[in-house]
């Protein structure tokens, strides 16, 4: 028997009759203790997902991000260290962190905790790899991309390494970002495509392990579970 069946006891997913002594579980307390089953698991390449996704989506994403600032930033002539900070925040540390918060609150937590009744909940799974590819691509793609522009163009306009128009002349400042744009064509994406692969085969992963070892444990979770003795 696993450790973890020895730490877990059971738990039971909104039972009819609840069983003598059980005690009701809030959600955190309910991901505290599949958190704790996942951690003792005896077996570590089956809740290698689990344990280890947070990691790959946040890494996944600070990767994403900081080639799309330094792409944005060759496309200004910006090769020194000016400005490098006014980049690096709001386009790869501010990004990667709301990855990670996505990831945990909006796909890792509902995965954990979440309904498994396939029958009241028949698209759950394809829905949280739409949801994690949606993030990825946000977070990894588009607030970079975003961000990008605009820091790396405030950067330029201050040390005149690209001739960025008036802020004023909106003609020009719209074909400057097309062409913006368009430098990232090929770029963006193979980061789209990528990104997009990596975040559902994670999840479908993910959803995989945690099925594995609900099988193994007879429970399944819920936000309102009870844990009998």
């Amino acid at each position: 028997m696993d450790k973890s069946v020895e730490l877990s006891e059971v738990l039971v997913y909104n039972p009819k009759n609840v069983p003598r002594g059980a005690k009701q579980l809030n959600p955190y307390e309910a991901l505290a203790l599949r958190l704790r089953i996942i951690n003792s698991w005896n077996k570590p390449l089956e809740v290698l997902p689990l344990k280890f996704g947070k990691e790959a989506v946040t890494m996944a994403t600070f990767f994403s991000s900081l080639l799309v600032t330094y792409r944005s930033r060759s496309f200004f002539n910006l090769f020194t260290r000016f400005g490098l900070a006014l980049s690096f925040v709001p386009c790869v540390l501010l990004p990667t962190g709301v990855a990670h918060h996505c990831f945990t609150r909006f796909v890792f937590n509902p995965i954990l905790v979440g309904p498994s009744n396939s029958m009241l909940y028949p698209d759950c799974s394809i829905c949280l790899q739409i949801r994690e590819a949606l993030i990825m691509n946000t977070c990894g793609l588009v607030l970079p991309l975003g961000f990008g522009f605009l820091s790396s163009a405030a950067s330029a306009l201050m040390t005149r390494s690209y001739p960025v128009p008036d802020l004023l002349d909106a003609k020009r400042m719209w074909r400057m970002f097309k062409l913006y744009s368009t430098s990232f064509r090929t770029v963006g994406t193979c980061l789209f495509l990528g990104q997009t692969i990596f975040g559902t085969a994670l999840v479908y992963a993910m959803i995989d392990s945690n099925q594995r070892v609900l099988r193994q444990q007879k429970f399944s979770p819920s936000s309102e579970g009870f844990i009998a003795d």
